[in-house]
Protein backbone atom coordinates (compact mmCIF):
# COMPACT_ATOMS: atom_id res chain seq x y z
CA UNK A 1 0.00 0.00 0.00
CA UNK A 2 1.10 3.60 -0.67
CA UNK A 3 -0.22 7.21 -1.07
CA UNK A 4 -2.46 10.07 0.74
CA UNK A 5 -5.21 9.10 3.05
CA UNK A 6 -8.42 10.06 1.97
CA UNK A 7 -12.06 9.44 3.12
CA UNK A 8 -14.90 8.80 0.92
CA UNK A 9 -18.34 8.76 1.59
CA UNK A 10 -20.37 6.16 -0.89
CA UNK A 11 -23.06 3.84 -2.59
CA UNK A 12 -22.35 0.48 -3.19
CA UNK A 13 -24.33 -3.20 -4.06
CA UNK A 14 -23.36 -5.75 -2.32
CA UNK A 15 -22.64 -8.68 -5.10
CA UNK A 16 -23.95 -11.91 -3.21
CA UNK A 17 -26.81 -10.16 -0.95
CA UNK A 18 -28.16 -8.19 -3.92
CA UNK A 19 -29.12 -5.18 -1.83
CA UNK A 20 -27.61 -1.34 -1.98
CA UNK A 21 -25.94 0.15 1.30
CA UNK A 22 -23.90 3.11 2.35
CA UNK A 23 -20.95 3.97 4.60
CA UNK A 24 -17.50 5.22 4.49
CA UNK A 25 -14.64 4.39 2.08
CA UNK A 26 -10.94 5.16 4.10
CA UNK A 27 -8.52 4.23 1.28
CA UNK A 28 -4.38 4.72 1.74
CA UNK A 29 -3.40 4.33 -1.05
CA UNK A 30 -3.48 1.24 -3.65
CA UNK A 31 -4.60 -2.35 -3.08
CA UNK A 32 -3.43 -5.49 -4.72
CA UNK A 33 -3.94 -9.00 -5.20
CA UNK A 34 -5.96 -11.82 -5.47
CA UNK A 35 -8.77 -10.58 -3.37
CA UNK A 36 -9.34 -7.18 -6.03
CA UNK A 37 -10.48 -10.35 -8.76
CA UNK A 38 -13.87 -10.93 -6.66
CA UNK A 39 -15.33 -7.88 -4.72
CA UNK A 40 -17.89 -8.02 -2.01
CA UNK A 41 -19.51 -5.03 -3.32
CA UNK A 42 -19.28 -2.28 -6.43
CA UNK A 43 -19.76 1.28 -5.34
CA UNK A 44 -22.45 3.34 -7.31
CA UNK A 45 -22.03 6.82 -6.07
CA UNK A 46 -19.74 8.63 -3.93
CA UNK A 47 -18.80 12.07 -2.48
CA UNK A 48 -15.15 12.93 -1.57
CA UNK A 49 -14.17 14.15 1.73
CA UNK A 50 -11.35 16.43 2.71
Amino acid sequence: MGGDKRLTEVRAHHTMLNMPFAGYEIHIGRSDGPDCARPFAHVTFFWRHA
